[in-house]
């Protein structure tokens, strides 16, 4: 078995956060290495299962491994070696984790034992024997002790080059024993510092999230709670990517609903769009400016595009599908290839879960958040590069698409390249369009509203009639937004976009009315109102009389917009409002 490779596989996996799968791996391994009597790689395997379930709070599997670990060397009389101080090393670690103080107190004097025997007082492996010791007496809350070693570690690995890693582990550590002590603004200090060297690495080190929790405590002794609860989410977020929902992840989650509690409130319920944003501030921001900082000033970052979220109009229903923290970056045309797909592998690798929230993507959704060039989201949701430029591009685009293009908010966009085309896109359609389409909303409403619904009452075909009610309630609402220059959003929005237009409760509630009786109650009184009033609306934007029937002013509306083609779309001067 070629160990290097096998460790590289393992590693690959755990950077992926595939732990089903790394444990299997890890068994399979295993196994195959004592099947061919290769003691070594046995020995060097059961090490990693080790620290894997311990960092999973897997403690029978753990321990059951740290007796296997220990056995390879004193069955073969190898216990005065640098390797079996290591794999003691580790089993000290796991006797701690499992709360066996005892065991673990023994373990790291006979690790002391033999490295002051076989190593430079200088070496790596001494410090982390001061890190890990001092790790025993932060559980055994003798804190001034784990102080003297985290001290001792900190100056070792500091003595060091190229051990930024090391220094933000043993000042982490530090810091926590600091906090019991109250020493809050020397931990602070330290925090600061490892924070500087963990956030925004792609893939994040998984010491990270002790990182964060320090903060969150700090904070706590501070009496910042909102800080406080902001830190121990991001530490959750960071826990569970890489070790799932174990042992600190409950003790942190026990502290946020204590932070919560202090501030008397409980957990927010975020909006979608908020929840992205803070996703965005927390992870992807760090991410970006520490692994692309020459690419980040071309990029645009935000939520936009299809999505309830992205309107506004998310709930506890929204929560079931495609619903999670995330966040588009949007790539200019110039960016080469292989960058994109570095951004995208980056992306990759950030928390799945945030406040709570764990994203559940449908492939329906694909392509929702993530890296996309800015052509390529313009052509997904128009069919266009960008903003359409005739009107014949213009009329074969979907409303609730456009309202889609328009939708969320962009987070940042230094270069303005893909804020300045949703900007052109939310003056809204060019006039001709707007009238040619407002002529065929009202068309309708006259059809189905003013003339077939109530013959076909009048024929006792109510189920007719109201399949003609709903396409009347439809293009009313279409009319409205266009009387407002605002693209309307695909029909689960519709209703609810309505009423929120300037002067749309009015309508909203009249189609309320319209739909909610039964089938049996006539409701020519609402069309009639709505009629009335879409009319009044039309013949102040035209300058022409009002009509009591749709049909005669759609025509009126139908010429001024006529001569649809490929031509250029030449937009009015009134009314720059959109989305």
């Amino acid at each position: 078995m070629e160990i290097s490779q096998t460790l590289q596989t393992l590693d690959e996996l755990l950077h992926r956060c595939k732990l089903a799968e790394a444990e299997q791996f890890l068994r399979d391994a295993v196994a195959q290495a004592q099947a061919s009597g290769d003691t070594d790689t046995e020995k060097t395997l059961r090490n990693e299962q080790m620290g894997f379930y311990r960092d999973c709070g897997r403690f029978p599997e753990m321990l059951e491994t740290a007796a296997s670990a220990r056995a390879l060397f004193e069955n073969a009389s190898e216990t005065e070696t640098i390797p079996y101080a290591t794999t003691l090393l580790n089993c000290a670690n796991a006797y701690r984790a499992a709360g066996q103080y005892d065991a673990a107190f023994s373990a790291y004097d006979t690790v002391q034992h033999l490295y002051e025997k076989l190593l430079p007082p200088d070496d790596d492996r001494v410090a982390g024997f001061w890190n890990n010791l001092a790790l025993l007496y932060q559980e055994t809350e003798q804190w001034n002790e784990s102080c003297r070693c985290l001290e001792t570690a900190l100056t070792l690995v500091r003595s060091k080059p190229n051990n930024e890693v090391r220094v933000a582990i043993s000042s982490t550590n530090l810091a926590v024993s600091l906090l019991q002590l109250f020493q809050t603004e020397r931990a602070l200090e330290l925090l600061r510092e490892a924070d500087r060297i963990l956030a925004g690495c792609a893939p994040s080190d998984f010491h990270y999230s002790a990182t964060l929790a320090g903060f969150g405590d700090a904070y706590w002794q501070k009496k910042e709670y909102q800080k406080a609860a902001d830190s121990y989410e991001q530490a959750l977020s960071e826990i569970e990517l890489h070790m799932g929902q174990n042992n600190f992840y409950e003790i942190v989650l026990d502290k946020l609903r204590r932070t919560y509690a202090a501030m008397r409130k409980s957990r927010p319920k975020l909006s979608g769009l908020e929840l992205c944003r803070r996703y965005y501030l927390a992870f992807g921001a760090p991410m970006l400016e520490r692994e692309f900082p020459e690419l980040l000033p071309k990029l645009a970052i935000g939520l936009a595009g299809e999505g309830s979220e992205c309107l506004g109009y998310d709930d506890a229903n929204s929560r079931d599908h495609d619903f999670g923290a995330g966040f588009c970056i949007w790539v200019p045309d110039d960016i080469p290839a292989e960058s994109v797909q570095k951004l995208r592998n980056a992306y990759a690798t950030l928390p799945r879960s945030y406040y709570g929230v764990t994203r559940q993507e449908t492939p329906e959704a694909d392509g929702r958040v993530g890296v996309c060039r800015i052509r390529a989201f313009f052509q997904r949701l128009l069919g266009t590069d960008g903003v359409p430029e005739t009107e014949s591009q213009w009329l074969s685009i979907p409303n609730g698409m456009l309202a889609a293009a328009c939708s969320g908010a962009v987070f940042r966009d230094d270069a303005g390249t893909f804020t300045a085309y949703r900007r052109r896109l939310a003056l809204g359609y060019p006039e001709e369009v707007r009238l040619r389409l407002l002529a065929q909303a009202a068309g309708r409403m006259a059809q189905c509203g003013q003339y077939n619904y109530s013959r076909m009452r009048s024929r006792g075909d109510l189920a007719t009639a109201q399949l003609y009610l709903a396409e009347f309630c439809r293009n009313a609402m279409l009319a409205w937004h266009l009387l407002r220059r605002k693209y309307a959003p695909y029909e689960k929005w519709l209703l609810r976009s309505t009423a929120e237009l300037e002067g749309g409760a009015w309508l909203a509630e009249e189609i309320r009315q319209l739909l909610l009786p039964s089938a049996e109650t006539s409701g020519s009184a609402h069309i009639t109102a709505i009629c009335s009033r879409m009319g009044k609306e039309i013949a102040a934007m035209t300058s022409k009389e009002p009509s009591e029937y749709l049909g005669d002013m759609a025509r009126e509306l139908a010429a001024e917009g006529s001569g649809i083609g490929n031509t250029p779309c030449h937009r009015g001067t009134s009314g720059t409002a959109g989305i």
